[in-house]
């Protein structure tokens, strides 16, 4: 194995264990940046900052690095105009930023594989200013998982709905990988969960996937939000959505007329509004990616027993 592949695989291996928050870096890096915007002129430090709040809600993150770079390299983003549904390239993004909003691991792993697009992970923590959804939007159903200050929402949000729907045995083997799925980059972390499904919840670990590109397909199946909220399906869909500010960083899980959001103490009502709300006050644009689990799918090596069966019909949990 080359070098810089063996330092890749020991990334990727840390990545599989689990890391603590720290706040002494994220302080570290927050004063590192207050420093250096001090030595600026007025104007520029202005800029900075601003070219700082343009990347606020990135999709992809690169690690850019030519072989006649003084500085040892840079980084680039890509950001999603959710209006539009078009792409801006950010060039030059300031090394302390990426370091205050990121995790280090996932840093670590732009600058070993550099030059590549990294998608960046899922993971929306509750802050303590975030408030709870309204009352006409919540429901009396409790969210079983709830992530706090965590960045779980990926892995919190489906077992809350895998509870709710009354396969909870299977709950407690899937949260263990929590905080591991939540350094992950986003593709990755999904198919770890799909991978997680089909070990420790076969019964309906046959997954569908939705505004994604499946290899060896030539056409991609599409779903929308109009499309979840009008067609009630009693199987738990993964909704990773778009925010009209770009933003791709959170997932929820639909199920019945439900929404799962493992930020909130309660599940909401399925509607457009919710949507609107879960992406912030400029709204949600649409679904960027969604995974449905519905069918019988296990590992290799690990039979489901042919007599056991998971079938449900949608129940209603809220009226008008």
């Amino acid at each position: 194995m080359a070098t810089g592949d063996q330092g890749l695989y020991q990334l990727k291996k840390k990545m599989d264990e689990i890391f603590p928050y720290d706040e002494e870096e994220m302080a570290k890096a927050e004063k590192e940046m207050a420093d250096y915007l001090k030595t600026l002129s007025a104007t520029e430090a202005a800029k900075k900052r601003r070219q700082n709040a343009e990347v606020t809600e990135l999709a992809k993150l690169k690690f850019s690095k030519e072989d006649d770079d003084s500085d040892g390299g840079h980084f680039e983003g890509i950001k999603m105009n959710g209006e539009k549904n078009t792409f801006q390239k950010i060039n030059h993004i300031d090394h302390n930023w990426v370091r205050k909003h990121f995790n280090p691991l996932f840093v670590q792993l732009c600058e070993t594989k550099d030059n590549m697009w990294h998608e960046i992970p899922l993971g929306k923590a509750m802050n303590i200013d975030d408030g709870q959804p309204p009352s006409k939007l919540s429901t009396l159903v409790a969210t079983k998982y709830q992530q706090g200050r965590e960045e779980y929402c990926l892995v919190y949000s489906l077992i809350s709905a895998i509870h709710y729907c009354g396969l909870d045995y299977s709950c407690d083997p899937i949260k263990v990988h929590a905080e591991r799925i939540s350094k992950m980059a986003q593709l990755g972390a999904l198919q770890e969960i799909c991978l997680l499904m089909r070990t420790f919840c076969p019964l309906i670990g046959k997954a569908t996937k939705f505004n994604m590109r499946i290899k060896g397909k030539k056409v991609r199946r599409e779903i929308t939000i109009e499309e979840l909220v009008s067609s009630r399906c009693a199987y738990p869909t993964l909704v990773v959505p778009l925010g009209r500010d770009g933003s791709i960083n959170h997932a929820f899980c639909v199920v019945d007329d439900l929404i799962f959001d493992s930020t909130c103490r309660n599940a909401l009502k399925l509607t457009t509004e919710s949507f609107n709300w879960i992406c912030g006050r400029q709204g949600c644009a649409g679904i960027h990616r969604a995974i449905r689990f519905q069918g019988k799918e296990g590992v290799p090596g690990v039979p489901i027993p042919k007599d056991k069966n998971f079938n449900r019909e949608p129940r209603v949990n809220w009226h008008e």
